[in-house]
Order: structure tokens, then sequence, then C-alpha cells
């Protein structure tokens, strides 16, 4: 990391107060005078501290920023309509499989839009991704296209407002998950109507609240 003319300017002016402060408080412990000057001093070279540091972060975050783009721009190439053999594609782990992994990269994860395919090819996820999981929202498809799931994830879980589709297309279940699990008010579907709307909590259903 190179220093700028103000870095040397914020590293010099907190050791010119440490110094200060230093000198100031020798005067006044052998004279016996105030020590605020001193104090004051010391205030001083702290809070330019916290300056120097703050800036010192964001330009390192931003080196880190653009050592991802690099690297993604390294291996990734639309343009070219795939991704270079090396290194090996990014794959991620959804249910215990593993999925070719297009898309957003940073910090070497999956983390941002992308879609995940499954070894021949089918798509499988689409979404928004955080430390190669699904996080947020996204939709889950079966191997023949057709949507299995569209809501929100948590870290690969069925996680907040979701509704499941049955292999025709139709809505099975429209409600809300929690970790993986039916959780609140919860309306299943038959032959594309409202059959019942219920309570759920933890994936157990608790009551129903109506029935069609």
């Amino acid at each position: 990391m190179q220093f700028d003319l103000m870095d040397w300017f914020l590293l010099s002016t907190i050791i010119f107060f440490i110094l200060l402060g230093i000198t100031s408080a020798t005067i006044a412990y052998k004279k016996r005078r105030s020590y605020f000057p001193g104090l004051t001093c010391i205030f001083m070279a702290g809070l330019f501290t916290i300056l120097f540091a703050f800036k010192l972060y964001h330009i390192a975050d931003a080196q880190r920023a653009a050592l991802d783009a690099t690297i993604t721009k390294a291996w990734y190439h639309p343009e070219q309509g795939e991704q270079n053999s090396k290194p090996a594609d990014h794959t991620i782990t959804f249910g215990n499989q593993t999925y070719r992994y297009i898309g957003d990269i940073a910090g070497f994860a999956a983390n941002g839009q992308g879609e995940a395919f499954d070894n021949r090819g089918n798509l499988i996820l689409s979404g928004t991704f955080r430390d190669n999981q699904l996080h947020g929202t996204g939709i889950w498809y079966r191997p023949d296209g057709t949507t299995r799931y569209s809501g929100h994830f948590r870290y690969n879980q069925l996680h907040g407002k979701g509704i499941n589709y049955d292999s025709q297309g139709n809505i099975a279940i429209n409600g809300s998950y929690r970790n993986g699990k039916l959780h609140g008010e919860v309306y299943h579907y038959k032959d594309g109507k409202v059959h019942t709307f219920s309570k759920y909590e933890n994936g157990k259903r608790v009551k129903v609240l109506r029935q069609y």
C-alpha cells in the first residue's frame, strides 16, 4: 500500500501532537502547571489517528474490491459465452448436491446475482447469493425446467415468503417459511384453487383457519 500526500500529512500531524503532548506534560510535571495542554495534544493525536485509520480502511476495502473484479475478469469472459478452464468452474452446494455456478464473484465466493446448473446443464437455481449460498430472493427449478419454488431464501434454506408449484406449474403452497420449514399463515391449493388456510409452527400445522 502506497501513502499519498494526505496520508503523510495525517501521519506527521499525529507524530507532532504526540511529541507536543509529551513535551507539554513533561513541562507541566516539572513546573507544577496544568496538564490540560498536554492532554489536549494527546486528544488531537487520537483524533487524527482515527481519521488516518478510517482512510486506510477504505483504501484497503477499495483495493480488495478491485482485486475481486480483476480475478473475476481474469476467469470469466461473457463475450466468449463461457468460462476459462483455469481456474476450474466455480461450484456451490445446495441440498447436498453440487452445482456449477455462473454469476457474480467476490472474495472468491458466489456473492451477488447468479445461476446454478446441474451436470447436465439444467438450470436449478437463480437469484441472489451470499458466501456460496442462495440468500435473498431466488427461484428453485426442477431439472425439467418447471419452477419448484419462488421466494425468499436464507443461507440455502427457504426462509420468508414463498410459493411452491407442482410439476404442472400450478400453485401448491403460498405462505411463509422459517429455516426451511413452513411457519406462519399458509395457503394450500388444490387444482389451482385455494383449499385450506392454516397456521404452521416449525413445519407442523397447528390450526386450520379456514376450509374452502
